[in-house]
Order: structure tokens, then sequence, then C-alpha cells
């Protein structure tokens, strides 16, 4: 009895190969004489703020260079760069799950409520507790953001493990 035929071992190969050949570089955010505080990859969502501008950029990081990065096909200089924001998906996953939580909660006694005619439509619990649920998602959704930006003194460096 075989464990591996020629194809599997050729299959295993290949995967071996492509997870050798992904590119190692990272972006880390760091402050001066410190541990990095992120380590943000190839194909990571990323969100960053322009200098003079209002509004975050969002998407997915294409490429690393020395003194710029590549987001959504579009190159952005470090020195443009004013903050950049992670998110801790645990925590992200955790608030939209409350959040929704308290909207189905909300939703689902309403409709309950209007089938069997019964007034109030939804009872003071009902609205406390699918209000709560749905605050709270909310604050828990906020607080998964860390922002890091230059002038609390962080710096964005390019590091290239395949160098």
């Amino acid at each position: 009895m075989k464990i591996f035929d020629l194809k599997g071992i050729l299959l295993l190969l290949i995967f071996l190969f492509a997870t050798t050949a992904y590119s190692q570089q990272y972006l880390y955010i760091k402050k001066k004489g410190e541990l990095p505080q992120e380590r943000i990859g190839i194909n990571q969502r990323i969100n960053f703020k322009i200098k003079g501008e209002d509004e975050w950029i969002n998407g997915l990081l294409k490429e690393l260079k020395g003194n710029a990065i590549k987001v959504n096909d579009r190159l952005f200089y470090f020195s443009n760069i004013e903050a950049i924001r992670t998110r801790n998906s645990l925590l992200k996953t955790l608030g939209t799950g409350l959040w929704a939580g308290g909207v189905f909660f909300t939703s689902i006694s309403a409709v309950n409520s209007v089938i069997n005619n019964e007034r109030p439509i939804l009872s003071n619990n009902q609205l406390l507790l699918g209000g709560g649920l749905g605050i709270i998602g909310l604050i828990v959704d906020r607080l998964s953001r860390k922002t890091y930006s230059k002038i609390d003194g962080y710096t964005f460096e390019v590091i290239n493990l395949d160098e």
C-alpha cells in the first residue's frame, strides 16, 4: 500500500515551492529605539491618512518600496502619510457580532409582537437588551482600532527578509 503516489509528491513539492517563493516584505510601525508595534504584510488590509486630507484611504497593500507603499495600484510615499490605522480582527468580529445580535434580537421581538397583536410592540426590557447589545457592539468595534500617527512619534519602515 502506497502512502504517496507520484502525483501526490509533485503536488507537495509545488506547494512547498510556492510557500517559500512568497515575498517576505513587511511594513513595520514603531517608535525610535523600541520594538515594532505592528507588522503589516503584502496583501493585508491597510488604512492610512494622507497629510492635508480628512478621508482615510483603505485598501490592500500590494507592494513595498524603500520609502513608499503601493495600495490599490497607487503609490504613496511615507513622507505624505500622516497616520496608519490597524484593527484587532478578534475585537472587530466580536463588536460586529454584538451589534448584529442587538439588531437581530430587536427585529425578531418586534415581528413576533406584531404577529401576536401585542401592545406595546417592544417592551422596555427588549429595548434595553437590544439597544445595549448594539451600543456595546459599537463600542467594542471602536476599541478594535489602533491609530499610529507620526505626531505621536511613530515611524514606518519597510523590512525585506528576502535580502
